[in-house]
């Protein structure tokens, strides 16, 4: 059977790079860990390149993934590095990350970038709920679910917004799931760094220099990438317009937020109240 890097498949070398990295900080069990053992701990927002960060820092730091409540970090003497992505191009790679798992069979399980969804609805833990899979069979690409938001069709628009909103996956569970709506970068020291998904290369050297770490960019062989299969990126005027409204209070607050507490520039701040795919 093929392999990659000697795991079976691609599910079991993903949690070779995340299960022991990761801080379950919902168990008070992980309480002294996370107090006495790491120091530097990682929020890994679905889509914004956080595996490829975890490729280079595994032994440097943990992470977080999946862990929607600050409050929780809060009282932690660990401190934080953060990456984040235009909320827009997440939100594109996302719906395909689970249109393709929901809806393509994976032919070859080992090197198939969305298997892990598969392999979860296998082993009796799906990751979608039945009415999120029916929105994977109405909605075709990331354009026709923005562009329902705010349907006159009211099952069309409590759909779409349900998809947006509640669990499954990383579409609903971007920046503001992480970040608390923006709440958890006021006045927080705790945030060593901030890093872009749309500037990997030059924030990972960034952070090199920052804490002094010996990491290689160039040299670091990956052997391989998980990077999901995209489709259709196009977003309509109306799209946008729709996803505006709809994040003001959660994705577009916590991108001022992060602007506010400058831990992006104002050039950031523009880009990523935007999107800028052309066809």
């Amino acid at each position: 059977m093929e392999s990659i890097n000697g795991y079976r498949n691609i599910e079991e070398y993903y949690n070779s790079i995340h299960t022991e990295q990761q801080l379950k900080l919902s168990n008070p069990a992980t309480t002294k860990r996370a107090n006495n053992y790491t120091k530097i701990g990682f929020v890994h927002i679905g889509k914004c390149g956080g595996t490829e960060v975890m490729r280079h820092l595994k032994d440097k730091i943990k992470e977080i993934h999946w862990e929607d409540d600050p409050d929780k970090w809060q009282n932690y003497n660990t401190k934080w590095v953060v990456w984040i992505r235009n909320p827009f191009s997440r939100f594109v790679s996302a719906f395909w990350y689970s249109y393709n798992g929901i809806n393509i069979p994976c032919e070859n399980m080992v090197s198939c970038p969305h298997a892990p969804i598969q392999n979860a609805e296998k082993n009796g833990y799906p990751s979608h709920t039945p009415l999120q899979k029916n929105g994977f069979k109405i909605f075709s690409t990331p354009n026709e679910l923005a562009e329902s938001l705010y349907s006159p069709d009211k099952n069309l628009s409590e759909l779409a917004q349900n998809m947006l909103t509640n669990g499954g996956e990383h579409l609903p569970c971007g920046l503001a799931y992480y970040l608390d709506d923006g709440k958890w970068i006021e006045n927080n020291s705790k945030i060593l760094f901030v890093g872009l998904c749309e500037n990997m290369e030059e924030d990972i050297l960034k952070m090199k220099q920052k804490f002094g770490w010996d990491l290689c960019w160039q040299n670091k062989e990956v052997k391989y990438s998980r990077k999901s299969q995209v489709g259709d990126k196009y977003l309509s005027e109306k799209s946008i317009a729709n996803l505006k409204k709809f994040w003001k209070n959660t994705e577009l607050k916590t991108v001022y937020k992060l602007y506010t507490q400058n831990y992006i520039d104002f050039d950031t701040f523009l880009d990523y109240n935007t999107y800028k795919y052309i066809l």
